[in-house]
């Protein structure tokens, strides 16, 4: 599987700096950068286009926002509305439902409604794969994410993250075929993916950004509330550029957070981004196709408790919870804690001569 892992993705210019241990730093990221924006050279670019597009909506809205809209209710509705973008349409959505099948909806269309309608426009395909990536090859040469990559090099990883290995096997395409199978779109065939490098219809993306933002901008210029259409933009760019610096500081090689659950990454659990994105990191990697992350009682989970509720009105069919499974394993590492302590302790000890 770890083989299948590190051939999905096409490798990156700084891939051989990473492989030998060295951090890559602004000047060696920025060929890989401003190679995902060459239109001229790869059909991907567009949807990197499409992408920073959405980043560039949320900034003249932002700037709309403090120089003609400004007032301290709407910076309370800015930050509600980047609570709702974090913890439903990115964690809820893309992180549990489209990356780890944790629950599955009663109704599809209730699915389609959230893929059109998602303000954060991430390119689904382009979230799951490289996710599923950073999971099997966590804090290892090849994984998209994380502080082997550098700084720079994680946070432009949504950008590297539109483009695919098109020389992948039949093997390779039909299990991402498959993974993606769940999210409702309309798929390429193995030919026409590796003529475009997109599992995902080269036309559907631009007309999703159409059709979402319009409908956005159509609801809240109807009742009246431009500046409410600000904040809300403002807060989808504000969630993105947290979202991109999660995925440098949710693995942490300096970190000693305890108890660690997933000892094969460097996933640890942050209250910042547990608060803000229900996002748990160390108990999720450890526990990853659960619906909940926040076992202990103050770990909010804003998400899981969307579940919960979606659930009860019939719009969920189900849900995994792994509650249980943590609880059996924290058990087992606060024991092995205390008995290396313990071990620790008796080995240290000094022994006065007699």
């Amino acid at each position: 599987m770890s083989t299948l892992s590190r051939n999905l993705l096409r490798r990156r210019t700084y891939a051989s700096l990473v492989e030998e241990g060295i951090r890559p730093n602004l000047r060696d990221v920025l060929p890989e950068w401003l190679r995902t924006i060459n239109v001229f050279r790869y059909q991907e670019a567009w949807a990197t286009w499409v992408w920073l597009s959405q980043h560039l909506l949320g900034l003249v809205c932002g700037v709309l926002f403090f120089t003609h809209f400004f007032s301290w209710t709407g910076v309370l509705w800015w930050l509600g509305f980047a609570l709702v973008h974090a913890h439903f349409f990115h964690t809820f959505w893309y992180h549990r439902y489209c990356s780890h099948r944790a629950f599955r909806f009663r109704h599809l269309w209730v699915a389609r409604l959230i893929y059109w309608l998602n303000p954060l426009m991430i390119k689904e395909e382009t979230y799951v794969i490289p996710h599923f990536v950073h999971h099997k090859i966590s804090d290892t040469p090849g994984d998209p994410y994380g502080p082997r990559n550098g700084y720079w090099g994680t946070v432009s990883a949504t950008e590297s993250a539109n483009f695919f290995n098109r020389q992948m096997s039949q093997k390779e395409f039909n299990f991402c075929d498959r993974f993606l199978a769940h999210i409702p779109s309309f798929w390429n065939s193995e030919d026409r993916f590796r003529a475009t490098g997109s599992f995902e219809k080269r036309w559907l993306y631009p007309l999703r950004f159409l059709v979402c933002n319009g409908f956005w901008f159509t609801l809240f210029l109807a009742i009246g509330r431009p500046d409410l259409l600000m904040a809300f933009y403002f807060a989808a760019l504000t969630f993105l550029l947290i979202m991109r610096d999660f995925n440098y500081r949710g693995h942490d090689e300096h970190s000693e957070h305890e108890p660690k659950l997933d000892t094969k990454s460097l996933a640890v659990n942050q209250w910042f981004y547990g608060i803000v994105a229900s996002e748990w990191h160390d108990n999720h990697h450890r526990f990853s196709t659960s619906a909940k992350a926040g076992f202990e009682r103050l770990e909010l989970d804003v998400s899981f408790a969307i579940t919960r509720l979606l659930h009860k009105l019939g719009i969920l069919e189900s849900y995994v919870d792994s509650s249980r499974g943590y609880e059996r394993e924290i058990v087992k590492v606060i024991a092995g804690r205390k008995a290396r302590q313990n071990s620790e302790a008796f080995s240290t000890t000094v022994h006065p001569r007699e």
